[in-house]
């Protein structure tokens, strides 16, 4: 079913339960095999410099190091995308354009020359780039490239489809929507997508200020158009950002398939709280898992990058145990594994990333039914299916967890997580599970420690907005991991499971 070009259906703000939240499901058929978008078959992996690094301090040379570096540590391991984010194609304040208004490379790049040493090393270069037209194109009115008859002012979007004038961007004014109305509007995105696959050689382009519910529908349809047209290649489409975006909207890139991965959530930088955190982010992916949508026709929900790096670690228990969190989610949901911290990455970063057992699941674990299997406790949230959250100040007697499970193979994984504000046992219900036997053998991905036998009636503890994420012993093993709760003795980093 297609969604409705141009528009964006509004959804009432309100207090709800988490359990009770619409999950629509969709099945899909996989469309020719012919395409020029990749839609993999199972989700993307990489390194994108956008939490860590600023593209506009980098340069070929510091750029090169990076692929050298994340080449040797996460290739290896299925991680083959480098992408720069924002500010190759500026210095300072300067949007750098060509004749045609079109962004291109900074002086300090050399772009082909990177993509050939990124070929080398055996990664893809991924480049950045957004939706619309430069006011300076605009203001220069520079002719568009191909039909030269038109200038790229008689493009500019009279509405505001986003909420921004001119369809521009809300976050980068400076760039203004396109009237795809207009004769020469799908050449003008189709000589964008030419230049950066041509000229720098990208396999995987991040398209953003597109994916906003989806708002800029037909730009959308434009640039996956313009990447469909492209005569060889295979590129990897991943569209951002994603706040405010439903299920619905992710069954509309799917049923077009119109990338190989798009944002679902705002962007996510390790948060536990409010808009834009983890919190959230685990009630999205399980509507959006729920849906079927992971892997569906090819495409897959992007929960963001992975903000874990060297300064993640030892600053407090929290902060560890988030990121056994992070890469548990990420995993169990198959979402795309793009790493955002340090390269070369330290240690323990790098074991949560190559975690042999972990990236086969993410790889093979069946999710065509969802992977949220139920909530428990009370997960009366603030918000909408779109961002629902649980007060910070909110402490009932018996607080959320979702139950995570999914088939692998013989086998099956299991993830426990805390939601709510303080820590609590929940019970492992393996009939709603559905995915193991009536007795188990409980293990843990992260630490390889056994954890137990269970039958269905097990209580396990699940720690302060921790998880527990297990898996039949000497198979796998994801993370138990413990919170330090406001104000209370300090607790051990152990899983103790109690049977009634």
């Amino acid at each position: 079913s297609e969604y409705p070009r141009g528009t964006r259906g509004g959804a009432a703000t309100g207090r709800q339960t988490a359990a009770t939240m619409p999950l629509r499901r969709v099945v899909l058929l996989f469309a020719a095999a012919n395409s020029k978008i990749v839609f993999p078959r199972s989700a993307p992996r990489g390194y994108n410099t956008f939490d860590t690094y600023d593209s506009q301090s980098l340069n070929t040379s510091a750029a090169t190091a990076l692929a050298e570096a994340m080449a040797a540590q996460l290739l290896p391991s299925g991680y083959e995308y480098f992408a720069l984010d924002a500010g190759w194609d500026r210095t300072d304040d300067t949007q750098h354009l060509d004749a045609w208004g079109r962004p291109v490379a900074a002086p300090r790049y050399d772009l082909p020359k990177l993509a050939s040493t990124v070929r080398g090393l055996g990664l893809k270069l991924g480049l950045w780039t957004i939706r619309g037209v430069h006011v300076d194109a605009v203001a220069k009115k520079l002719p568009v490239y191909g039909m030269e008859q038109y200038t790229l002012d008689q493009l500019v979007d009279q509405g505001s489809p986003g909420g921004g004038p001119n369809g521009s961007c809300l976050w980068k004014d400076t760039w203004l929507g396109v009237n795809m109305s207009h004769p020469a509007a799908q050449r003008y995105y189709q000589s964008r997508v030419d230049l950066l696959v041509e000229a720098y050689g990208v396999e995987f382009i991040k398209a953003d200020c597109m994916m906003c519910a989806p708002c800029y529908a037909d730009e959308i349809y434009a640039f996956s158009t313009a990447v469909e047209a492209r005569p060889d290649e295979n590129i990897v489409l991943s569209y951002s950002p994603g706040g405010g975006n439903t299920a619905e909207d992710g069954a509309w890139v799917a049923s077009e398939r119109l990338g190989s991965m798009y944002r679902i959530v705002t962007d996510f930088h390790g948060g536990w709280y409010g808009g834009g955190s983890l919190q959230q982010s685990l009630f999205i992916q399980g509507n959006f898992s729920n849906a079927g949508l992971a892997g569906a026709n090819g495409t897959w929900p992007d929960p963001d990058m992975l903000p874990i790096k060297s300064t993640y670690w030892n600053q407090s228990q929290e902060q560890d145990d988030r990121g056994a969190t992070i890469m548990t989610a990420w995993t169990l949901s198959g979402a795309p594994l793009i790493y955002g911290g340090d390269l070369p990455a330290d240690a323990r970063t790098i074991a949560y990333l190559t975690n042999p057992t972990a990236l086969d699941i993410h790889a093979r674990a069946e999710r065509s039914n969802g992977v949220l299997r139920y909530y428990t406790g009370n997960c009366t949230c603030t918000g909408d299916v779109t961002g629902c959250t649980i007060p910070k100040a909110y402490f009932p007697a018996e607080p959320c967890v979702a139950a995570w499970a999914a088939p692998v193979g013989e086998d099956a994984a299991l993830a426990l997580f805390n939601l709510g504000e303080n820590a609590t046992s929940a019970e492992l219900d393996l009939a709603r599970l559905g995915a193991f036997s009536s007795n188990i053998t409980l293990a843990e991905v992260w630490t390889g420690a056994t954890v137990g036998t269970f039958a269905s009636d097990a209580v396990l503890e699940v720690p302060l907005e921790g998880v527990i994420k297990l898996w039949p012993a000497g198979r796998l093993q994801v993370s138990c991991t413990m919170q330090q709760p406001l104000n209370s003795p300090v607790k051990t980093n152990v899983c103790r499971p109690k049977l009634f």
